[in-house]
């Protein structure tokens, strides 16, 4: 894991990518973006960056990064927000990021231009439509927070709105975990959007109560096959999934934004399974 106060460059006539947030060393983004730059034999790499602090420190350390040279990467928490923000000011913004105010993918110019994509949303669906075998329209949709900072209603808010455009004549709601864990059998899809789950001994946010036979849980924690709220849902009769569909949809979406070639997806999974492997096996070594 670098840090971004140190600067860094690329080796040269490698073209560089980050991701940035903080804390970023859980990530298995590094090892499935460079299991993909390996397969289509392109020279370049991708490393994980720590920005700590808040909006002026994510600027700084993306103005730093791209004057070393980075052509792209992904940002991740807290600094979404921050970084469409940079864009809007100062770069550009695809028509996604634009209405979803958060930007998680970027690229770089040769002017050193950045653009800001959203592919949260989009991967979402598509991760659903795979594992499910159909959309979510028509469908009403409980999301629990939005990857952090669940109290903030203007997020969520955000979120709702891109996937409403994404899936017309989706209803969704957001609402507090204490009202979701009374109403949540109520909806047809819930989707945990927290980083609960992640760490081990983290508590399932509802219990078996809030759901129901027949309904589908996404839990978008992706380091655990199966986290407490999977249990709980299942235990209801309901259909889960991690969120690993979901982090190689917008994987692959990033890498086309940035090299626009088609991503090699079993590549990218097989670096992402040896990444989770690896970090199970740490886990049970603690």
């Amino acid at each position: 894991m670098a840090d971004a106060r140190n600067g860094g460059r690329a080796a040269e006539g490698v073209a560089e990518y980050v991701l940035l947030g903080c804390p970023t060393g859980g990530s298995a983004s590094p090892a499935m973006q460079n299991a993909a730059f390996r397969a289509l034999g392109l020279a370049a790499e991708y490393r994980a960056v720590d920005v700590p602090g808040g909006a002026r420190e994510f600027r700084r350390a993306l103005e730093r990064l791209v004057r070393a040279g980075i052509r792209g990467g992904n940002v991740t928490q807290p600094h979404k927000a921050a970084a469409w923000r940079y864009c809007s000011a100062h770069g550009k913004l695809t028509d996604a990021a634009q209405a979803l105010r958060s930007v998680n993918t970027f690229r770089v110019g040769r002017d050193g231009t950045v653009t800001g994509e959203n592919t949260d949303a989009p991967g979402f669906l598509e991760a659903y439509r795979r594992r499910f075998g159909e959309g979510v329209a028509g469908r009403r949709v409980l999301v629990l927070g939005v990857g952090v900072a669940a109290g903030e209603a203007a997020a969520r808010r955000r979120w709702a709105l891109e996937l409403r455009k994404a899936g017309p004549g989706l209803g969704m709601e957001t609402m507090t975990f204490a009202e979701a864990q009374r109403r949540g059998w109520e909806y047809d899809v819930v989707v945990q959007a927290t980083p609960v789950g992640v760490r081990e001994g983290d508590p399932p946010l509802l219990t078996r109560e809030a759901f129901r036979e027949g309904q589908r849980v996404v839990d978008l924690v992706y380091s655990r096959a199966e986290t407490p709220l999977m249990k709980e849902a299942a235990a209801a009769g309901a259909e889960t999934e991690n969120g690993i569909e979901m982090l190689v949809a917008q994987g692959t979406r990033a890498f086309r934004f940035w090299t626009h070639r088609a991503a090699p997806e079993s590549a990218m999974r097989e670096g992402l399974a040896a990444a989770l492997e690896a970090g199970t096996a740490a886990r049970r070594a603690r």
